[in-house]
């Protein structure tokens, strides 16, 4: 059990669920931990209440720390937590830190000489890239793509013909109403003998998990409207 003020990187779960991964250790831990650097305050106390930890929920201090904050907060946070106090990151949905504003409390937390502690659990970018059978020897995350038609066909070849010439697998995320759209712009823009890869709310009720060549396109099979989706693609790949 970690006794020196620590920053706990706490991965929460993909679909409604309670964290099963969390082992007795990491439990014994966190159960000291009352202090919370969140993206959303009631999802979070919704999972930290999952847990079963003995004192009360509201007893406990939730931290906004969501896309807008910045290392000046992140900073000020931590200066403001009482000497020798631990505190937990929880990001929406996965692993803290990966696509996610709390790598800026990680890094404020590595100024300041505190301890920070990941804890092991489901990483959405991880796990799409685990399951889509492209390259995961080399890979790059690219955040969002951009939102205008023209300028994200532009920013798709672009990362394909990268792709090409590294041997490279390019990952990006999208937003539940933008998956469809996705989809069909990859689908008029790639190469044919581009993978694609389309992974969305993995262990949950609308998981989709495939990848297809572009030239078989045609047998994608259209995202749910209401999860986001983790692309991949990866050009020339070996066969």
């Amino acid at each position: 059990m970690d006794t020196e003020p620590t920053l706990f990187l706490i991965p929460t779960p993909l679909a409604p669920g309670e964290a099963s991964w969390l082992g007795a250790v990491e439990r014994a831990s966190l159960a000291a931990v009352t202090t919370y650097l969140v993206e959303n305050e009631r999802t979070a106390r919704r999972f930290i209440g999952s847990l079963g930890f003995p004192h009360s929920v509201s007893a406990l201090t939730f931290i906004r720390f969501d896309k807008d904050a910045t290392l000046s907060d992140a900073r000020q946070i931590l200066a403001s937590l009482p000497a020798g106090v631990s505190a937990g990151v929880l990001s929406e949905a996965g692993a803290p830190c990966i696509a996610d504003p709390g790598a800026l409390l990680v890094r404020a937390a590595h100024e300041r000489g505190m301890k920070v502690r990941p804890l092991i659990g489901p990483s959405s970018i991880m796990l799409a890239l685990m399951a889509s059978g492209l390259n995961g020897q080399r890979f790059s995350f690219h955040g969002y793509p951009p939102v205008e038609e023209g300028a994200c066909q532009r920013w798709i070849r672009s990362i394909e013909e990268t792709s090409r010439t590294q041997d490279a697998t390019q990952l990006w995320i999208e937003t539940p109403y933008r998956t469809r759209r996705m989809v069909s712009i990859l689908a008029a823009t790639i190469a044919d003998d581009t993978l694609i890869s389309i992974a969305q709310d993995i262990g949950g009720p609308h998981e989709l998990i495939q990848t297809v060549r572009g030239s078989h396109r045609h047998t994608l099979s259209p995202p749910h409207p209401k999860a986001p989706a983790v692309f991949g693609l990866l050009r020339g790949g070996r066969d």
